[in-house]
């Protein structure tokens, strides 16, 4: 075999260089809620996906050009308005919007709407990341073939939560108190939690309390007594502002808090 003449250039040529791949991300969501009662809403977790979105695209700027769009309606500003109208939302920017010859992708903070947007992506098997609300049909490979979580409890096992707290401490009742003022993301939390409870035969006193505009403040005081004589775990589901009246009235409840061992979830 004949050696190559030296000073002899290589035939092989470079490769042509790769055009980056378009990849469209879209985060469909609440921009925001009445008195902010819900964290995971576009305008509060938007900072986190702005920055997240940032360093995507200084680290992979070579293969791919990310764009990515917050999808929201400003008149939806509740959860379950929100799960009613996603699969709308998101079906307009997938038709109309989406380019054929893009990745498509969904990052969601979520609200109690995952489910709902799974049923679509999985027929357009577009990549589906939810964060704060997740499915159990996460777990079926056939209907959720593209969704991850960050979650690691579904909405749908918040029950089964309280109910394992529960058994752990060996507290065989609890009371629970509901806001009615507040998003239905906390009634759904209620009635999952109640199920479960009956089921493992756990004693449950219910109460609920309306915190809106032009009604009575609730009397978080007469409470917490009647809570003292019947139970020892209060399970509080509203908004972060009511929260704070709550354990307020606590802390200055003298006796009844220093005495206590109560528990307040």
């Amino acid at each position: 075999m004949a050696a190559a003449a030296a000073g002899a250039t290589s035939s092989l040529l470079p490769a042509a260089e790769v055009p980056a791949r378009s990849v469209e991300i879209v985060s469909p969501g609440l921009l925001w809620t009445v008195d902010n009662a819900v964290a995971s809403t576009l305008g509060l977790a938007g900072p986190a996906f702005d920055v997240s979105i940032a360093a995507l695209r200084r680290n992979l700027h070579c293969s791919f050009n990310i764009s990515h769009t917050y999808l929201y309606e400003e008149d939806i500003v509740d959860c379950g308005t929100l799960q009613n109208e996603v699969q709308d939302i998101l079906a307009r920017w997938y038709y109309k919007v989406h380019r054929e010859e893009s990745m498509a992708a969904v990052i969601t903070p979520g609200c109690i709407e995952s489910a709902q947007i799974n049923q679509l992506v999985a027929e357009w098997n577009v990549l589906f990341i939810s964060t704060s609300n997740s499915d159990s049909t996460i777990h079926d490979d056939e209907k959720s073939p593209t969704w991850i979580t960050t979650n690691l409890y579904p909405s749908s096992y918040y029950g089964i939560i309280f109910v394992r707290l529960l058994q752990r401490h060996k507290w065989t009742s609890v009371e629970i108190l509901r806001d009615d003022s507040s998003t239905a993301f906390y009634s759904l939390v209620a009635q999952l939690t109640r199920q479960c409870l009956n089921v493992q035969r756990i004693r449950t006193v219910f109460s609920s309390y309306t915190s809106g505009n032009g009604t009575q403040p609730f009397n978080f005081p007469t409470f917490l007594r009647q809570f003292s004589t019947r139970n020892r775990v209060l399970l509080f589901l509203g908004p972060a502002k009511q929260l704070r009246l709550l354990l307020v009235s606590f802390m200055g409840s003298g006796s009844l808090y220093r005495q206590s061992k109560r528990k307040l979830i």
